[in-house]
């Protein structure tokens, strides 16, 4: 379970925003790496939504978080917004067909989080994991040059592999996933900068995670 604390990024968002402006081919790759492994959702909600960059991407219709200055930022990104934690879905059972986690697990209990997505999530519902993997070489090596960094701070450093036997451990099949982001070399600005896409995880320092429950 992570000891980071529910309001770590209130006063962050606008530092949060700029990440994604200055490396915005990264971030076009993540989103790609996550439309990859993501069927055509009627009725989605994102976990950790924070500002909305992701859902408003995706088209994410539902979006929650415990950070109220975030969430002010996703409404006007026009998701519907909800003040909540993950481990404690304030949603009825079966009102998604996906459930979204993206670059938010190492904040999470996983096992009560994945237990909830499963409770909230429709007969034939997907969850969809998009994760940072520490144990990539780009992630040993962020690790160690932003330990004083103030996103880092009480997180739990996941791999990919971390992920998905917690899944199997809540009762989820992993059917595809994708890889991306194998360095953060070159002008991460520059949309034409190209992040390959790969399949599997273990080597990209983003991976986009598909899972479905055991029938």
């Amino acid at each position: 379970m992570s000891n980071a604390s529910e309001q770590q990024y209130d006063p962050l968002v606008d530092d949060y925003e700029q990440w994604y402006v200055d490396n915005s081919a990264i971030f076009q790759a993540e989103v790609e790496a996550v439309k990859a492994v993501s069927p055509n959702f009627d009725n989605a909600l994102e976990v950790g939504v924070g500002t909305g960059l992701f859902a408003e991407k995706l088209g994410t219709q539902n979006g929650l978080d415990p950070s109220a200055p975030m969430l002010e930022k996703a409404a006007q990104r026009g998701i519907k917004v909800t003040e909540g934690v993950a481990e404690e879905l304030p949603y009825e059972d079966d009102s998604f067909d996906g459930v979204y986690f993206i670059t938010v697990d190492c904040y999470l209990n996983l096992p009560k989080a994945f237990s909830e997505a499963k409770r909230v999530l429709k007969k034939d519902g997907a969850v969809v994991i998009g994760t940072l993997d520490w144990s990539t070489p780009v992630g040993k090596a962020r690790r160690k040059s932003h330990a004083d960094s103030p996103y880092y701070q009480g997180i739990d450093f996941n791999s990919a592999e971390d992920i998905k036997r917690e899944l199997a451990a809540a009762g989820f099949t992993v059917e595809e996933s994708r890889q991306t982001v194998f360095t953060m070399a070159g002008d991460q600005s520059n949309t034409a900068t190209r992040h390959p896409i790969r399949e599997g995880t273990g080597d990209g320092y983003f991976a986009a995670i598909r899972a479905r429950v055991n029938k």
